[in-house]
């Protein structure tokens, strides 16, 4: 498999598998492309009994092309046994972490991992499980160990096929006594009670079932069998997760407060635009776990943002001072204070900084943001401010909205027409507010938030 290949980024969210891998180790590998930036990400196994069989087929393919018979056989019989351990691992009912440690050499530690399907509940106890599991060992002795998995959920759930009729397991007192259970769910039984070690699937490329020394154990209830089915349900998604050691500060945080997830969504608009505007992917422009940093922190100067992780000289010189005017802009428009806490990373700028140490409530207007207020006093548009600077709208929003509160010019209608101006001041009047979302659906979402905003900015500035 070449799963992954070409995809160098850390925020990969999710991995859907909608067929077993060949292997854990291909397993392991391939849902290690998620959340290697530290932050939460999902890895859902979609499987049926009927992929192991495609990959028994595709192996024996592969040994028959083989020129050399004897290693061939070696080869399928090693790529079977790996199939296998996926097989028991996706069908078994315990912590998945543990598993997988346990398959690698290692001891998973923890008693619950917090992360997977089996630690988050997802899976609920069987009732009579014990019964049940008397049922299917019961059948594999009365079947003669001698045929595979799916022949005895047949026999369980009841089938009278000719396979069953030929070899007389009509007749026999296991028939039938799990007519009531779906037959995917007494193969996923059957798959649980073998890597519990009740059962044994003999090696090969047709395996067979057999009793093992427990087997006696459960039969005589000398030990208890728990099987699981998964709970159908509608959940909430939740950022919560296990901590990893190696993925940096932000892997310890707790989820962002509403506002702040409300912030890191603009942020990442910014972003999206921005990435746009240099004809990038958003992510080389900056990583979630970055902007979620970025939101936490709230830099007011240069200095602070040199200090969150993921920003380094070039993006500094590059941006930095745009980030600024954003991250300030996002910040008043929730009433989050600037500086809320310091940086991952304590560190000094390379060179001085005119912007460093600015008070947070009034970050110097940036390079940038003061060519941008030449072309402001010429009333000229956001849309030919962006063309001739090269910069995203919403880019050259932020600079227009720095524009008009540090100098405060007596109109503001070159941006905002007479009239919408004079709809969204009686809009501030009725709702008795100033924050954008109450005003915007109170004007039914025909106002820009960028014309709402600068109104806003506007009567802040004017003399009291």
């Amino acid at each position: 498999n070449a799963f992954g290949m070409g995809i160098d980024r850390g925020d990969v969210r999710c991995v859907i598998h909608a067929a077993i891998p060949k292997s854990v180790e291909h397993y392991q590998q391939e849902t290690g492309r998620s959340g290697r930036d530290g932050l939460p990400a999902e890895c859902l196994l979609l499987y049926t009994n009927a992929d192991v069989q495609r990959w028994k087929q595709v192996m024996q393919r592969g040994a028959a092309d083989s020129g050399d018979p004897e290693a061939a056989d070696a080869a399928f019989n090693t790529q079977l046994a790996l199939l296998d351990q996926m097989h028991r691992f996706a069908g078994g009912g315990r912590c998945r972490h543990a598993a997988i440690c346990e398959h690698f050499g290692q001891t998973y530690d923890k008693p619950d991992c917090g992360a997977c399907d089996f630690c988050l509940k997802e899976l609920y106890e069987v009732p009579d499980s014990q019964a049940t599991a008397q049922k299917i060992l019961s059948c594999v002795f009365r079947c003669g160990q001698n045929v595979g998995a799916a022949h005895v959920a047949d026999v369980l759930h009841g089938s009278r096929s000719a396979r069953i009729l030929v070899k007389g397991h009509d007749q026999i007192s296991t028939h039938g006594l799990l007519s009531h259970v779906h037959r995917d769910q007494i193969m996923s039984y059957i798959d649980q009670l073998a890597e519990a070690g009740f059962l044994l699937r003999t090696p090969g490329q047709y395996p067979v079932l057999q009793l093992t020394s427990r087997s006696g154990e459960v039969l005589k209830n000398q030990t208890q069998a728990t099987l699981f089915e998964p709970k159908i349900t509608v959940r909430e998604p939740t950022r919560s997760r296990a901590p990893r050691s190696d993925a940096g500060p932000a892997a310890d945080e707790q989820p962002l407060a509403p506002l702040e997830a409300d912030m890191f969504e603009a942020l990442r608009v910014w972003r999206r635009a921005f990435a746009e505007s240099r004809g990038v992917p958003p992510f080389v422009i900056l990583g979630d776990s970055t902007l979620e940093e970025i939101v936490r922190v709230r830099p007011a100067s240069l200095e602070t943002l040199f200090c969150v992780r993921g920003i380094g000289n070039k993006k500094l010189a590059d941006f930095g001072d745009d980030l600024l005017v954003v991250v300030a802009r996002e910040a008043r428009l929730r009433d989050l204070r600037l500086d809320a806490q310091p940086g991952s990373r304590g560190r000094s700028l390379p060179v001085e900084s005119e912007s460093a140490g600015a008070p947070a409530e009034f970050v110097r207007m940036s390079t940038s943001a003061s060519m941008a207020a030449e072309f402001f006093r010429r009333c000229e548009s956001v849309e030919d401010v962006a063309g001739k600077m090269r910069r995203a709208m919403s880019t050259v929003s932020g600079y227009l909205d720095e524009f008009v509160r540090s100098e405060r010019p007596a109109s503001i209608r070159a941006w905002v027409p007479e009239s919408t101006e004079h709809r969204i001041v009686e809009a501030i009047t009725q709702t008795g507010s100033d924050r954008l979302k109450p005003i915007y659906e109170h004007l039914g979402g025909e106002v820009p938030y960028e014309q709402i905003r600068l109104v806003l900015t506007h009567r802040k500035g004017r003399p009291s």
